[in-house]
């Protein structure tokens, strides 16, 4: 089980409170970093990611986004149906499978001086929280571990600060405890810190924010890496990071995914706050429908197409639940596509039937943990297009989104898998749109684009 804060009554309260701690351990902001900044998403295996290894396979790397994306399905289920039973508290118990469950960190300075440390980018959760020296237990870590007492911007949170409703407090400071189904745990202090990261133009800017300062953890916290010390929530709750920044981020985040092959060639995704999320060529604009909690972010799915045919799934197929369940939200931490299991059969039906037609051999026991995958061809490039009908536009990702494809293996996948109820579109699927997250006007926009040719300071 899992506590976190769910104060959405308070939020006009805390964003006060947060403004006049901001004050105290923040500097004066600079023009650039009023107009926006970005922070650099580092994929967890391309050569330039401190999780790299030059051991791994590529099949060895699928299989570990596999397991991740159905550890973090099952949070996301989860949570949402806690939700959906809880949606009138203010605080309320979240039942969370696993917390190594990202595809994506972020590089960020914590503290004066900075200590740079790598959090998973997390858009389905409302906090923020590091590995914090010295601890009792601690979970495996690469240097620098961010050490309160050589920050001289540190300053633990008061009881009486909202973000603290419902937590308990000892000595006028509130603490955090983060409860895992698999017996895991994170605990420790609320508090507000300077971060620091590069601004749109290339410089270095500061800004205030609450977080979690965590002096005592499970040692197998993230068993997959050493290179990660906490979660950048990006959510929509009020404690989120993108909440906290109020007028520098209007609301707005954006990134622009580069597919999984160009990482090891150099290529960056770049996640963007603020004013220059608005820069964008050839967008189209779909509601932003929210959760029950205001963190995870929701789409209305309409039907699916594949191969130009439309599926003509029936009504309320992808529609939300009394329970919290159903639905089709985007996220950015789950690697693979899921469907619910009527659009999943009917998509794999059409798929199978659009390559058995071609006379393609299906290859069962590939590990990956994948139902439709089939032996690779030479020189075959049209595979079946997998469209998306969002209300107000169509998504119609390119081939290499739906389908892994490798020239160095035997076969590719569809990279999709069945869940009984829900839908996610996750980030393979994203790569090569630019998605901007609107939550004060409600809306979602895609652009297709180039992502390997996104630089800093531009869009």
């Amino acid at each position: 089980m899992a506590q976190i804060i769910h104060t959405p009554t308070y939020s006009h309260i805390a964003i006060l409170i947060f403004t006049a701690l901001t004050l105290l351990i923040a500097p004066s902001l600079s023009t650039t970093l009023q107009n926006g900044f970005i922070l650099e998403l580092i994929h967890r295996f391309p050569i330039h990611s401190p999780s790299y290894s030059p051991n791994v396979t590529f099949v060895e790397k699928i299989e570990r986004l596999v397991e991740i994306s159905d550890n973090r399905v099952e949070w996301i289920e989860s949570s949402l149906r806690a939700d959906g039973m809880e949606s009138g508290s203010l605080m309320g118990i979240r039942p969370t499978v696993t917390h190594d469950r990202g595809v994506y960190m972020a590089k960020v300075g914590i503290g004066k001086p900075p200590a740079n440390v790598h959090l998973l980018l997390d858009s389905g959760s409302s906090l923020v929280w590091t590995q914090c020296a010295p601890c009792v237990h601690c979970f495996p870590q690469d240097p620098p571990v961010y050490n309160p007492a050589f920050s001289d911007t540190y300053r633990p949170l008061p009881c009486t600060h909202p973000f603290c409703a419902g937590l308990p407090c000892i000595n006028n400071m509130c603490r955090f405890v983060l409860r895992y189904e698999d017996n895991t745990y994170t605990k420790g202090i609320m508090a507000a810190e300077q971060f620091t990261f590069a601004s749109n133009v290339g410089a270095t800017e500061s800004v205030g924010a609450v977080f979690g300062c965590s002096s005592e953890s499970s040692p197998n916290m993230f068993p997959s890496t050493r290179a990660v010390s906490g979660i950048l929530g990006v959510g929509a709750g009020p404690a989120s990071f993108l909440s906290q920044l109020g007028s520098l981020a209007r609301g707005r985040f954006s990134y622009c995914l580069v597919p999984m092959d160009l990482p090891s060639a150099g290529a960056v995704s770049y996640l963007r706050f603020g004013a220059d999320t608005e820069r964008i060529k050839n967008g189209r604009t779909t509601p932003m429908l929210r959760s029950f909690d205001r963190t995870h972010y929701f789409v209305e799915l309409q039907d699916i197409s594949v191969d130009g045919r439309r599926l003509h799934l029936p009504p309320g197929t992808f529609a939300r639940r009394p329970d919290g369940t159903g639905g089709c939200l985007l996220d950015s931490g789950t690697s693979a596509t899921y469907l619910t299991d009527i659009a999943y059969t009917a998509v794999c039906n059409t798929v199978d039937a659009f390559f058995a037609g071609r006379n393609f051999t299906r290859v069962r026991g590939t590990r990956l943990g994948l139902d439709l995958c089939y032996r690779m061809r030479r020189g075959f490039a049209l595979y079946p297009s997998v469209e998306f009908q969002l209300k107000g536009l169509n998504l119609r990702p390119r081939s290499a989104n739906v389908f892994l494809i490798n020239k160095k293996s035997s076969f590719f996948c569809l990279y999709m898998k069945k869940k009984k109820r829900m839908t996610v579109l996750g980030s393979a699927l994203q790569q090569n749109y630019r998605v901007v997250y609107d939550t004060r006007r409600n809306k979602i926009t895609f652009a297709e684009e180039n992502c390997a040719k996104d630089q800093k300071g531009t869009t």
